[in-house]
């Protein structure tokens, strides 16, 4: 929009009485015309980004809600997050995907026993399990989950699942392996992706005796023999 100083000079030259004056004030009516005309469209073109980055910005929000709404959109090996809930034992705990709860079964490894309706005391390092992972999940200020290749669930409706938290590109598996709380089993392809590395976290572990690893014979032929 021309400005207050854009009128007084049309002003100015009406109060002046010849050509060049003439010519003038109609230059400066072209000038004013083409500037408002600039202004216009720098205007618009502005609004319009504005809208379509909020628009662009509504679709991404919405996208996130419908990978997050159910399961069956996720990607293998993708990292989707999720709102922790509790922990069950040394490797199951409870989280909310969307409006849903689920239980989620830590995929390849396996920590001692909890025994729960058993009428049996808790399996060695059993409870330390459980207290780790909880501890884990309670203080992290962001949890991922990540499916692999094959089934989304076991045949108890628990989702298998590798678990990242916060901005690291460790597993919660690798952890709790490397601190001899969990050892690798229930390996079944094609849910094994990450299968070398967590054997290498295992066997960290094990060459240092960690936790499973101290009992002499606790750990044979892959699972735990109390």
């Amino acid at each position: 929009m021309p400005s207050n100083k854009f009128y007084k000079k049309i002003l100015y030259h009406l109060g002046r009485d010849n050509k060049s004056s003439a010519k003038s004030l109609i230059l400066l009516l072209v000038l004013g015309l083409i500037g408002y005309g600039i202004d216009h469209v720098n205007s618009y073109n502005h609004n319009r980004i504005k809208s379509d980055s909020f628009i662009s910005t509504k679709e991404n929000k919405a996208e996130k809600v419908a990978d997050l709404a159910s399961i069956d959109s996720w990607h293998p090996l993708k990292k989707y997050q999720v709102t922790f809930k509790r922990t069950i034992d040394g490797d199951t705990f409870v989280v909310q995907v969307g409006k849903k709860d689920y239980k989620v079964r830590m995929l390849i490894i396996d920590a001692p026993e909890m025994n729960f309706g058993k009428d049996l005391a808790p399996n060695p390092f059993a409870e330390d399990a459980k207290e780790f992972l909880n501890a884990r999940l309670t203080t992290a200020q962001n949890i991922f989950l990540s499916v692999d290749k094959g089934p989304k669930q076991d045949h108890y409706g628990r989702l298998l699942a590798y678990v990242y938290l916060n901005d690291s590109n460790e597993s919660l598996q690798e952890e709790m392996l490397k601190k001899g709380l969990a050892i690798v089993r229930y390996v079944k392809r094609p849910n094994d992706s990450l299968v070398d590395r967590l054997r290498r976290s295992e066997e960290f572990a094990r060459e240092r005796k960690k936790a499973v690893w101290s009992v002499a014979g606790y750990v044979k032929d892959h699972r735990y023999k109390p």
